[in-house]
């Protein structure tokens, strides 16, 4: 019995300690949830800790609890902005700040300003050299265009061509005017080329030009005539030395001039040259159309295919 009394005393003795050392563990925890309350503004958004430990973001839609069950987050479809034209990865919702701020804090990166390497130097004009040939006779050739369109040109290329006297008998036949040594044929075309590939290396065009033609016949000299006449005389009148230049220049010495319209189309091939492409070899070939009437001088049909060869240069 006297043991039964000792076993009741030592527990009654225990009780008070057992009940004052649970609160005494919990207590400390409970003090610090009481101590942390409070609230961060940052743009349009409120995060705020209460004093039980919940953590809230207030936003425009509403408010949002902390921590919220297996970790997630659903906040308003309304309240989120989501990343323009790019991943989501490295982008969090803008829900602290205004639009286009990323998670490291570098709006930039959600909105970037690609600058635009400087255009190469625009080339607009050409001019070039040329050696022709059409049907027998030749001649050169200067051409200029320049660049109206990505793939078009304005042309002006005035030609000289030169027949000799048996091309021409063979060309005029019967037409022929007595006494002419040589025909010349002066063009003077304006147009347009439409060009396949002018940033390559070999770029194919065509074209078509419209312009007036000037053909001189060449007469030959009179026989004798310049060695009796030409010279310089000495003469003495009233006491007075005289010079005197005699020069027998009559209007049957100069070619005779026709005049027609005509035209041409070209198609042609340009390779390129240089670290900017502004050097070009080019082989082109016309069908040009070129007759005369007695209207406008003598008659004669020089209509024929040439081609021509040249190297010219952009700028």
């Amino acid at each position: 019995m006297s043991y039964i009394r000792l076993f009741l005393l030592a527990a009654l003795l225990c009780l008070p300690v057992t009940a004052s050392s649970a609160p005494h563990t919990e207590s400390p925890l409970k003090k610090s949830k009481a101590q942390l309350s409070g609230s961060v503004e940052r743009g349009s958004s409120d995060i705020g800790i209460n004093s039980r430990g919940e953590i809230t973001i207030h936003i425009s839609e509403g408010t949002l609890p902390l921590p919220v069950p297996e970790g997630t987050i659903s906040l308003p479809t309304d309240s989120l902005s989501t990343v323009p034209k790019g991943p989501s990865g490295p982008y969090a919702p803008c829900i602290l700040g205004g639009p286009g701020q990323s998670v490291h804090s570098n709006p930039a990166r959600l909105s970037p300003v690609y600058t635009p390497l400087p255009d190469p130097v625009e080339l607009l004009n050409h001019i070039g050299i040329f050696f022709s040939t059409a049907s027998g006779g030749f001649g050169s050739r200067i051409d200029y265009d320049h660049k109206v369109s990505p793939n078009t040109r304005f042309t002006a290329s005035p030609e000289f061509l030169t027949y000799s006297l048996s091309k021409a008998s063979t060309i005029l036949g019967d037409l022929m005017p007595p006494g002419i040594t040589r025909i010349t044929l002066i063009t003077i075309p304006i147009g347009l080329q439409r060009h396949f590939a002018p940033t390559s290396r070999i770029n194919p065009h065509i074209g078509f030009g419209f312009g007036p033609i000037i053909r001189l016949d060449h007469r030959s000299h009179r026989l004798g005539y310049y060695g009796n006449n030409l010279g310089l005389d000495r003469i003495v009148r009233n006491r007075h030395n005289s010079l005197n230049l005699t020069v027998p220049i009559t209007l049957d010495d100069f070619p005779s001039t026709s005049l027609t319209m005509g035209g041409h189309l070209a198609s042609g091939l340009n390779i390129h040259f240089g670290e900017q492409k502004n050097l070009a070899l080019t082989i082109e070939g016309r069908y040009t159309l070129a007759r005369f009437i007695d209207a406008l001088g003598s008659p004669g049909d020089f209509s024929g295919l040439s081609l021509a060869i040249g190297f010219g240069k952009a700028f």
